[in-house]
C-alpha cells in the first residue's frame, strides 16, 4: 500500500469493475472503508479521506458510460449494501454494538427514502452520523 493514507491500492480501480456492474464494484469497497469507521475510531478520518480518493480516482477513470450516471447507481447501490452488512446473512464481524447497527440502519434507510446521486453526499451523511 502506499499514497497518503495508504489508499494507492484501491485507486487501481480500473482493475476491479470488468466482470459485473462496475458500480457494484465500487460501492462494494466504499461500503467497507464506511463500515471501517465504526471499528477504528481513531482512523475515521482515515477512512473518510481513502472514500473520498478512492471514489474520485475511479470516477476519473470512467470512459465507458457518462460518470454522473455511474456515480449515481454507485451512491443508490449503498445503502443496500450498508444495511446487508449488519442486518443480512453475511454481517461484518466489527460491527457488534447494536448502537453502532442503529447508526448503519438510519443512514441506510435515509438514502433509501431519499436516493443520492453523489457519493460526497453518502460519505457527508455518514461522517455526520458519525459525529453525533
Amino acid at each position: 500500500m502506499g499514497g497518503e493514507f495508504g489508499c494507492e491500492v484501491f485507486a487501481r480501480a480500473e482493475l476491479v469493475g470488468f466482470l459485473f456492474d462496475p458500480a457494484f464494484d465500487l460501492a462494494f469497497c466504499l461500503n467497507h472503508l464506511l463500515l471501517k469507521c465504526l471499528w477504528r475510531a481513531q482512523w475515521r478520518g482515515r477512512y473518510l479521506a481513502c472514500f473520498d480518493a478512492l471514489a474520485d480516482r475511479y470516477l476519473a477513470g470512467v470512459t465507458w458510460e457518462p460518470r454522473p450516471a455511474l456515480e449515481a447507481r454507485t451512491a443508490q447501490l449503498l445503502p443496500g449494501l450498508f444495511l446487508a452488512r449488519v442486518d443480512g446473512k453475511s454481517p461484518v464481524e466489527y460491527v457488534t454494538e447494536e448502537a453502532d447497527k442503529d447508526r448503519v440502519r438510519r443512514v441506510a434507510r435515509s438514502f433509501l427514502v431519499q436516493p443520492a446521486a453523489r457519493l460526497k453526499d453518502v460519505c457527508a451523511a455518514w461522517s455526520a452520523e458519525l459525529a453525533k
